[in-house]
This record gives C-alpha cells, sequence and structure tokens, in this order.
C-alpha cells in the first residue's frame, strides 16, 4: 500500500511540475539562442560601429522576440 502511495506522488508531483520545467528549457534555449545571435551581431557589427553590450537583459530581449528584439536593442542603442 506504502509503495503504490509513493508512486502515485511521485508521477503526481512530475506531472504538476512538467509545464514550469518545459517553458524554463523553452527559455534557456530562447536565451542561448539570443546569445548566439548578438554574438553575431557584435561580430559583423564591429565593421560598421555597431555594438550591442551582451547581458541578461539583451539575451532574454533577443531570445523571446527574435529578430525584432534585437532591431528594437539596436534602436535603444542609437536612442540613448
Amino acid at each position: 500500500m506504502m509503495l503504490g502511495a509513493t508512486v502515485l506522488f511521485i508521477f503526481l508531483l512530475i506531472r504538476i511540475l512538467a509545464a514550469p520545467i518545459k517553458k524554463l528549457f523553452k527559455l534557456a534555449l530562447n536565451a542561448g539562442l539570443g546569445f548566439i545571435g548578438l554574438f553575431i551581431f557584435n561580430f559583423f557589427g564591429e565593421f560598421v560601429g555597431l555594438s550591442i553590450p551582451i547581458t541578461l537583459v539583451s539575451v532574454l530581449v533577443t531570445g523571446c522576440f527574435g529578430v525584432p528584439g534585437l532591431l528594437l536593442l539596436v534602436l535603444a542603442q542609437f536612442i540613448f
């Protein structure tokens, strides 16, 4: 009886935590892609004098919004 309750508890715990873990994994993947995008942009942007500092905020903006987020960061760099 105790083994069945333990198995059920573990199953329910995994079931409840699966969605947040999946979202965290997706956020981490997008942040990694954002970092790569910023790195490539900074590499080629140095030839024309453009550069965006690679910070947690800029990586997350680029990772979540993609190319429009990168363009937003470039626009913010020009304004400020």
